[in-house]
Order: structure tokens, then C-alpha cells, then sequence
């Protein structure tokens, strides 16, 4: 996608996949970064952690605790990227 990650967050992702201590303090710093995200980054959040974590690793578990918490304070900010449709079909 193209899309860059700001170091430090780049940085707690990374953490996920350390030990106990790093996972803790990497949770608390992304559990306020996603409390303090602009409703117009998210598309670029959510692209971007995806992008970096696989859900089937240890840190997956963790990402989709990411999810969970923007969902519960950005729900109604997060909007389905709209797929292009088909143009209608002509009708006799």
C-alpha cells in the first residue's frame, strides 16, 4: 500500500513480538496511540497493522485487542473502504 508508519509506532508493533515486559509497555503506548487516533488515520492504522502483523502469531492476539479497542472508542468514526461497483446494467 505505500503507506508509512510513524517509527515509534513501527517500533511498539515490533515490541508485540518480544518478551513479557516489552508486550506489556508496547500494549500500553498502542492502547493510547489507537485512544488518540484521528478519525482520518484510521484507514492508514488499520492498513498498516494488518499489513505488519499475521493474526496466527502471538502479537495477533494482541493486534486484534487493537481492534477491539479502536472499534470501542472510534466505532462510529470507522467506515468499510466503498468497493467501486458494476455499473447497472442497461435495461430494454
Amino acid at each position: 500500500m505505500g503507506l508509512n508508519l510513524n517509527p515509534i509506532l513501527r517500533q511498539e508493533l515490533a515490541n508485540l513480538d518480544k518478551d513479557t515486559e516489552s508486550r506489556k509497555t508496547a500494549m500500553k503506548a498502542l492502547k493510547s496511540y489507537v485512544k488518540d487516533l484521528d478519525s482520518k488515520a484510521i484507514p492508514s492504522f488499520l492498513a498498516q497493522v494488518s499489513e505488519t502483523k499475521e493474526t496466527n502469531s502471538l502479537s495477533g492476539e494482541y493486534t486484534i485487542s487493537l481492534y477491539e479497542i479502536l472499534a470501542r472508542v472510534h466505532g462510529p468514526n470507522i467506515v468499510p473502504r466503498s468497493i467501486p461497483s458494476c455499473p447497472p446494467s442497461s435495461r430494454p
